[in-house]
């Protein structure tokens, strides 16, 4: 299975060398909110761009649209999804079973007016045990890349704690950071978290490999 928040080229690129889908006995089902979605992959892998078309990426394939607001239900999971604000459109997602909640945001530019917006999110992000969170800018830069449709770490902290989100992941740095400048985002964003008195969320820096339990 494979669920896509939007169909930015970081996101996608990696498609066509994603080697299990290259056999014939694997089965993989695309999962969007856009429509028609699967005319995008097939024009990334165009002969310009790559020698092998989609179509030639011998996995069985299945493209399923998905309905914002509307649940699907996998095995004993159950998706929800979401819009969030980025340019040209981003979905979240919710997984829920066994009444454990986990949220991945994707690209997503949240602001200060969201924070108490609970009309509008509450439903969705309310109570999660873990949320994945675009979190690419300290606050400074959020302010001069206003509407590029990316969080600073310092809001993605301000909305976990206010929608009381029991476990916060930030993830999406910008590019140009080091290991070393996001080892120290994270030092800063527990200090954050000691400045809201509150107790939640904990939060982890993302990083390749990571295992968590919900």
């Amino acid at each position: 299975m494979c669920f896509f928040t939007h169909f930015h080229w970081d996101h996608i690129q990696g498609l066509p060398f994603f080697i299990p889908a290259y056999f014939p006995n694997i089965e993989i089902v695309f999962y969007s909110t856009i429509e028609n979605f699967k005319k995008i992959l097939v024009n990334q892998q165009n002969f310009h761009n790559f020698p092998k078309k989609l179509s030639e990426m011998s996995c069985k394939k299945d493209f399923v649209q998905v309905k914002p607001g509307t649940s699907i239900q996998i095995g004993d999971t159950k998706i929800d999804s979401f819009f969030v604000n980025h340019p040209g459109s981003g979905t979240a997602y919710k997984f829920t079973e066994k009444e454990k909640k986990i949220i991945f945001t994707g690209d997503v530019e949240f602001t200060e007016d969201d924070i108490d917006n609970i009309e509008k999110f509450g439903n969705f992000f309310n109570n999660a045990d873990l949320a994945i969170f675009d979190s690419q800018y300290t606050l400074e830069e959020s302010f001069i890349k206003f509407d590029w449709g990316h969080t600073s770490y310092n809001m993605a902290i301000n909305l976990a704690s206010n929608w009381n989100i029991k476990k916060l992941v930030l993830t999406h740095f910008d590019p140009t950071y080091s290991d070393e400048k996001i080892m120290e985002l994270e030092e800063l964003a527990k200090e954050h978290i000691k400045l809201l008195e509150s107790k939640n969320p904990r939060v982890i820096v993302a990083y390749e490999g990571l295992k968590l339990k919900v």
